[in-house]
């Protein structure tokens, strides 16, 4: 392998074309015109990975192949264009090393030392290395070694790499693994050194790894045998043994068993490995080099809690390469809902450091501990957390020194943790707050206005939101629409900060879990102060944990699901789950007016105008109903956008009261769970703690079912994820090693891919050089006439370097005629000004030929024709284009997807654009209207565009769909609702950084807010609210009702009577 030509394979740098890559290019093609024995006239092989040296192509085709599609693999040699090869001859008994291994140091050499570290020096070592040394120098060994005699591709250590990240990747069984090796082995050439098994595979790669401690705990998770417990022989809390007894003596002699086990992987070694690596060694700046937009956030580094934690220690933030930290917790159930009842608890860690295309992703969440199951030890969980506390305070107040391999130096890091990520039970156990019962909001706390319904006996949470309007809205003084003959003066609960929040918990004389009599005295104590807190949390040990603005994050994902599931089960009528049953209607005439939903004379309920039957939304439901709803839903739309801004938060923050309060006015009380209470509090913590992608569970979720995937043995569960866990965490450092053309997880080609970036040409124009993949069978067609007029002219008039000579001719058209209109300036540069105008070959059209396909990718949507998306499932064929005022979503214009033509224009630099034919609706208030608050727009399929303008430019499109109409009324049976997608998961960094980081593909996101106007009727009258067309609410419907579930194994308990009984979670 040629040092010189690592340029070949470096194609793209920051995600843009790397300009060492496009000089290599020009000198590439000048060395391969200088060999005129192997060209075909003026065309030489094209060696791009998709021609591989088969065609022989134009030298701007080539050039133009490069950039696009990157050299053929291991392609050093230009043995096709002329350049002579030497070959190494293989010498019986000589050392078999690999062809790189005489050269430069490989990718696999810089591998085990940046594993190693830079004390790891062989050559001035004096006395025998040190076990962990000593694989290293094995692994270096392999390094060398060629897999069999004469091989010049792999060497030993590069196939089990490879082998290995593959096993990795695609969860293959051991006994899989090892047939495919044994497979391999015969194919070999004899005297290979490939490994025998996966077993072998380990030993090989064994100083990649990290490590991991196995620590006995208690069965009844009252304690675990670590630090000045570990020689204890049963537990000091209530004397469990730790051992199980042997039930008959063994010749052999085996260790003692114990009857639980936890995993702990230490995250100082795994924090370090972040700065061995080159591949990510300088990302970890990147949070301190990026250039930040005063006012918005993009990334947690951008928000107030990052800033406050700062100003609290300015020793830690003068150093950019310290860690800031998250954690999440969440149970699972390896064996599904209908096997054996089983909890296990992964505790994640994940650094914040990195830039937003790394950060929350898979090979940067660092498995920390296994709380091992059957069990959820509910508030327990602390007595497992001690070690990883421990060590998050020995990176607080001491550090370890670590090497930079980015800045070649070494540095004391530290690391500190900005807050936990759980669901809403999960909240209690990391907290010590009770999330169950009447004080179940930990931000309201003990001015909660909760209370319990006497026939639901359920907690209900409705009026809790007037005290968070302003001191004069007009509905603090409504006595009829909210509980009865009840007016609000009080205000927002304070926010408390972490040092008060200390003192009161330190005043109660709470008790950690890992002390003697901790359950006993937590429990007396919440019972007589009626309290919400039970316990002192682990958590409070941290130095620095009580000036953290944020300590523990609401999840945006679960109470956006549980909030969603409580209206669909309403609305839709659910039978069982439907908030609207008889007990609820008992207790809605007990506490509120509405006369028209309590028991009519036939003894039963009428059903109310909130609940429908059918799948229609919009037009059978009242105004008063279907408003409140649209806005909850835009409110979270909002509220999670990848980008926001402060004052768009503090918007929210009074905006989602207002929205809530509009939903009491309709809704019985039991409808209102602690669910539709907390979303009150969720502006508050995104303007605080910066975008919810960064603190919701989404990403969490998705890593916990791979590690589920990873149970292969039934019976030790834990032992599976970790065994699995280790070999994943050794392949993902081996993937930043490969060569440049190995496809693993890391690399993969971000969906709807368009071919690349924009590649200026020299000598040609901006419009040829968009980037964008045709996909599909091309099928030529002639253009011709009206057709290619419109083509010609669309193109001219979008040309940035026509635009001087637009403004030119639309200033003499302006001097012949004072009083010319737009209209009319429109409709002769549609006209003349092709014959006007003349540039390069641009004015002579495109050839009378053009290609069609039926797909095409560009701005990260994959669009489809009409004619190829019928009869699909999906919809890929919907356009909206931007009109002339780019200002007001008003002046968009929308269509369908007909044709998808390449045009190319004659002569040299090559020259072809891509146009999207299109039929559009029609633009005007007769067919496109828009809701003024809410931005909802519907187009009317049956009136189209009076004009013929068919073409825009492929990279022009944005890609929309089409909904029918939710209606039975005849009028509207010809509307259809438009919804815009977002290209795919990015975000949008601030203009001075130029760059867009691609997200992990999870949920929907904007990428900012719109401005959406919450109206509020003053009156007291909403109208009837009960469905005089309706029928009535029988006996048929279930008195139980069940509580929203969260989509993991673990749901809360039915609230207690007594408000002081602790609460319980149960596991699915």
């Amino acid at each position: 392998m040629s040092s010189d030509r690592q340029w070949m394979y470096n194609r793209m740098r920051d995600g843009y074309l790397n300009p060492k890559f496009v000089d290599g290019v020009h000198v590439f093609v000048q060395f391969a015109i200088s060999q005129p024995e192997w060209t075909d006239g003026l065309r030489i092989r094209c060696p791009c990975s998709m021609c591989k040296n088969r065609k022989f192509l134009e030298i701007e085709n080539v050039k133009l192949h490069l950039v696009q599609k990157g050299f053929v693999p291991d392609y050093y040699e230009w043995r096709f264009h002329g350049e002579t090869t030497t070959r190494r001859n293989y010498e019986p008994g000589a050392s078999h090393t690999s062809a790189y291994a005489t050269e430069s140091p490989g990718p696999y050499h810089t591998m085990v030392m940046d594993a190693g570290g830079p004390d790891l020096d062989f050559d001035t070592m004096e006395e025998s290395p040190n076990p962990i040394a000593k694989k290293l120098y094995e692994m270096l060994q392999a390094a060398d070694q060629a897999l069999w005699p004469g091989c010049e591709k792999h060497s030993q250590l590069s196939a089990v790499a490879r082998l290995l990240n593959i096993k990795s990747e695609y969860h293959l069984p051991e006994r899989c693994y090892d047939s495919l090796l044994e497979f391999m082995k015969e194919a070999l050439p004899q005297r290979n050194t490939l490994a025998e098994n996966f077993y072998d595979t380990k030993k090989m790669v064994e100083g990649l790894g990290l490590p991991v401690q196995k620590i006995d705990c208690c069965e009844l998770g009252c304690m675990i045998y670590w630090g000045v417990d570990s020689a204890l022989k049963c537990c000091k809390l209530c004397g469990h043994p730790r051992y199980k007894s042997r039930r008959r003596e063994s010749t052999k002699h085996k260790g003692d068993v114990p009857y639980k086990r936890m995993y702990y992987f230490p995250l100082i070694p795994r924090l370090q490995r972040l700065y061995a690596s080159k591949a990510t060694a300088k990302d970890m700046r990147w949070h301190d080099d990026y250039d930040k937009e005063d006012g918005v956030m993009h990334h947690p580094s951008d928000s107030k809690a990052w800033f406050h934690f700062d100003q609290m220690h300015p020793s830690f933030s003068a150093e950019s390469r310290n860690v800031r930290l998250g954690l999440c917790t969440d149970g699972f159930q390896p064996f599904g809902q209908s096997g054996k009842q089983y909890s296990c608890w992964p505790i994640i860690v994940t650094p914040y450091n990195l830039p937003p295309g790394m950060c929350m992703k898979e090979p940067y969440m660092f498995l920390s501990v296994i709380v091992p199951g059957p069990n959820n030890l509910k508030h327990k969980i602390d007595v497992f957390l001690q070690p990883l506390i421990a060590e998050l305070k020995h990176l607080w107040e001491v550090g370890v020194e670590t090497y930079d391999v980015s800045q070649k130096q070494n540095f004391q890091m530290r690391a500190s943790l900005l807050w936990t990520i759980s669901d809403f039970p999960a909240y209690s156990m990391l907290s010590g707050w009770s999330t169950a019962g009447k004080l179940a909001c930990p931000h309201c706390m003990e001015y909660s206005d909760a209370f319990s319904l006497p026939n639901g006996r359920k907690t209900s949470w409705f009026d809790n939101h007037r005290k968070f309007l302003p001191h004069n809205h007009p509905f603090r003084r409504n006595k009829n629409c909210f509980i009865k003959n009840k007016t609000i003066s009080s205000h927002a609960p304070p926010i408390r900060s972490g040092k008060e929040i200390l003192e009161h918990i330190e005043m109660l004389g709470l008790r950690k879990v890992t002390e003697a009599d901790a359950d006993e005295i937590n429990s007396n104590i919440c019972k007589t102060s009626g309290c919400g807190w039970r316990k002192r949390s682990i958590f409070w040990d941290l130095p620095y944990w009580s000036n953290n603005l944020i300590r523990h994050n609401l999840d945006v994902m679960h109470i956006e699901k549980n909030v969603f599931e409580n209206v669909f089960n309403t609305v839709m009528n659910i039978a069982g789950k439907t908030k609207d049953n008889i007990k609820a209607r008992e207790d809605l005439a007990m506490f509120c007016r509405r006369k028209e939903l309590e028991k009519n004379a036939n003894g039963k309920y009428p059903k109310a105008n909130y609940t429908l039957d059918k799948n229609a939304f919009r037009n059978l439901m009242p105004t008063n109903v279907w408003e409140p709803l649209t806005e909850l839903s835009l409110s979270f739309k909002d509220l999670t956008c990848t980008k926001l801004k402060e004052e768009d938060m503090r918007r929210l923050e009074l905006e989602i009261p207002k929205i809530l309060c509009k939903l009491e006015r309709i809704f019985p009380p039991a409808f209102f769970d602690s669910m539709e209470h907390l979303p009150t509090h969720l502006p508050y913590e995104a303007r605080i703690a910066g975008p919810v992608q960064f603190r919701w569970m989404y990403p969490f979720e998705r890593f916990l079912r791979h590690l589920k995937k990873n149970v292969g043995n039934k019976a030790r569960v834990e032992g599976s994820i970790c065994n699995a866990y280790l070999v994943e965490e050794a392949s993902n450092f081996c993937s930043h090693y490969f060569e440049s053309h190995v496809h693993t997880r890391q690399r993969n080609v971000p969906r709807n891919d368009d071919g690349g970036v924009s590649v200026p040409i020299e000598g040609n124009l901006s419009i040829f050089t968009y980037p964008g993949r045709s996909y599909g069978t091309a099928k030529p067609r002639p253009i011709e006439g009206r057709e290619l007029r419109a083509a010609q002219t669309y193109i001219l008039l979008n040309c940035d370097e026509v635009t001087p000579y637009i403004d030119i001719y639309i200033l003499k058209l302006r001097e012949q005629d004072l009083r010319i209109r737009d209209a009319d300036i429109d409709q002769m540069l549609d006209n003349n000004f092709v014959e006007w105008f003349e540039l390069y070959a641009l004015a002579e059209g495109p050839n009378r030929t053009t290609q069609s396909y039926p797909m095409y990718f560009v701005n990260g949507y994959k669009f489809h024709t009409i004619g190829h998306g019928t009869g699909r499932a999906i919809m890929n064929s919907g356009v909206c284009i931007k009109g002339t005022n780019y200002s007001e979503n008003a002046s968009d214009y929308y269509g369908q997807l007909i044709e998808i033509l390449e045009l190319e224009y004659p002569g040299y630099p090559f020259k072809r654009t891509v146009l999207f034919k299109c039929d559009w609706f029609d633009p005007s208030r007769h067919g496109t209207r828009r809701h003024p608050n809410y931005n909802l727009v519907e187009v009317n399929q049956s009136r189209r565009f009076n004009r013929y303008e068919p073409f825009i430019l492929a990279m022009q499109a944005c890609q929309v769909y089409y909904v029918p109409y939710p209606s039975l009324r005849q009028a509207q049976t010809d509307w259809i609702a438009v919804c815009k997608i977002k290209a795919r998961a990015v975000v949008e960094m601030p203009e001075l950084s130029k760059k867009t980081f691609s997200m992990p593909e999870l949920a929907f996101q904007d990428n900012e807010m719109n401005l959406h106007q919450i109206e509020v009727v003053e009156d007291n009258d909403l109208g009837l609210l009960n469905d005089p067309n309706g029928g009535d609410i029988g006996s048929d419907v279930g008195d139980d009702e069940f509580e929203s579930e969260d989509e993991i194994e673990h749901v809360l308990e039915s609230e207690s009577e007594d408000e002081d009984d602790d609460e319980d979670f149960a596991d699915l």
